[in-house]
């Protein structure tokens, strides 16, 4: 599957008849009130959980790309072309606390956070826990709402 095409809610990829479809980023679908959905990478490496987290995230109206691997990922955290970048320090702690160090060097101001199972500290505002639930509700509270005013558009 093309992990830079965004998911429906089923978690396989969106059709490219359909005119909301977007094969980037910069191009994520609009919504009835033209306000485009809040863009979302998320590097996940689990499949089974990633797809369930991606399926709560787009439930929420957030337009979600998934990266299988940091190194791919990688190439893909452009400035701008997210408002949220999501890491799984899960499977390989060292190589995602990396790629958060240089997101943040190359731009301050992009939203990033660290996805990890078990406990959390409540006190990390950067943490979150892996639970499908909870992911979509700290993305809900950090960029400010629901993605997009229809949540099926995106």
């Amino acid at each position: 599957m093309d992990t830079k095409t965004p998911l429906t809610n089923t978690g396989t990829a969106v059709s490219q008849s359909n005119p909301t479809t977007s094969n980037s980023p910069q191009q994520a679908a609009g919504t009835a009130q033209n306000r485009p959905a809040k863009r979302i990478l998320i590097i996940d490496s689990e499949p089974t959980r990633r797809k369930e987290r991606v399926a709560a995230l787009k439930q929420r109206g957030y337009a979600v790309f998934p990266a299988l691997k940091i190194e791919e990922a990688r190439s893909r955290c452009r400035r701008g072309t997210y408002d949220l970048i999501i890491v799984s320090t899960s499977a390989n702690a060292e190589a995602a606390l990396q790629l958060c160090e240089e997101i943040g060097k190359g731009n301050a101001k992009q939203l990033v956070l660290r996805m990890a199972s078990g406990e959390i500290d409540s006190k990390d505002q950067n943490m979150v826990s892996d639970d499908p639930t909870a992911l979509a509700e700290k993305v809900q509270a950090l960029l400010g709402g629901h993605g997009s005013a229809n949540p099926m558009a995106a």
